[in-house]
């Protein structure tokens, strides 16, 4: 049985934002405790109130940190998903496809296709799952929620894909359920770090660290996290520089992903 947990960020975009993304980590139920003892801990080291959330950009008392502490911070609950070997799945869309698409259908269309995402892992994994989903930014989601639950994910080409392993979907916030911290911090740092291709030895452990949580397959004698833990939408892109960039992120994420220890 496994909880997952979403969240999602970049959705407006800028000069500095290339992508929207919608990002799920999965736990094992029986690692639950240990994992939120592991979060109390990381409040404590770093003096967060346990009335906050540990957030990538931090609020609060907190938000007076300064820039190593946060680094610090973040790669403190990064160790902590890679010390109970959690799984992550993102999906993105590149803001010049999304730029004309209202925010409650690009949350709910990237939300579906991480579910659907989540549901395949629980099926080759033969378990089950419950959904905690972050802060719904209209009606809670309920609509949404109900539809993909009995009628799985339809596309335009009348296809469908059930997610019959998805027990029931439930929303909260990042206040009331830390464990969405950890998606939160996975996020902020994919965000960032994949608009700088050329990163410094520091930054590459960190982004490989991240890699490391993501769901994958292997191909030969290498992983791949495409289509897996990193998914493109649309799968299908016409325009030929967007899908030059999707090509190219993904290019760069395996390469990361392929230089860590085994």
């Amino acid at each position: 049985m496994y909880f997952i947990f979403t969240d999602e960020t970049n959705r407006k975009e800028s000069r500095r934002v290339e992508f929207f993304l919608f990002g799920a980590v999965l736990v094992e139920v029986e690692k639950l405790p240990e994992l939120s003892d592991g979060l109390r801990e990381i409040k404590k080291v770093f003096d967060i109130p346990e009335r906050e959330a540990i957030k990538f950009s931090p609020t609060g008392e907190n938000r007076k940190a300064d820039g190593q502490s946060r680094i610090d911070l973040q790669n403190a609950v990064i160790d902590l998903a890679l010390k109970f070997n959690l799984t992550t799945i993102v999906s993105l869309v590149h803001h010049k496809i999304a730029k004309n698409t209202k925010i409650k259908e690009l949350q709910d269309r990237t939300a579906a296709s991480v579910f659907v995402k989540a549901n395949e892992f629980l099926r080759q994994s033969n378990q089950h799952g419950v959904i905690i989903a972050d802060n719904w930014p209209h009606d809670g989601g309920n609509k949404f929620f109900q539809r993909i639950l009995s009628e799985g994910v339809t596309y335009s080409s009348n296809k469908s894909d059930p997610i019959e392993r998805i027990l029931l979907i439930a929303q909260s916030k990042i206040e009331t359920c830390q464990f969405i911290s950890v998606i939160d911090v996975i996020l902020g740092a994919l965000k960032h770090i994949i608009n700088k291709q050329e990163l410094s030895s520091l930054q590459r452990d960190r982004f490989g660290k991240i890699c490391r949580t993501f769901w994958r397959r292997k191909v030969g004698k290498q992983y791949t996290i495409r289509d897996y833990g990193i998914n493109f939408r649309p799968s299908e892109v016409r325009s030929n520089v967007i899908k030059a960039r999707y090509d190219e992120l993904i290019s760069f994420l395996d390469s990361i992903l392929n230089s860590q220890p085994r």
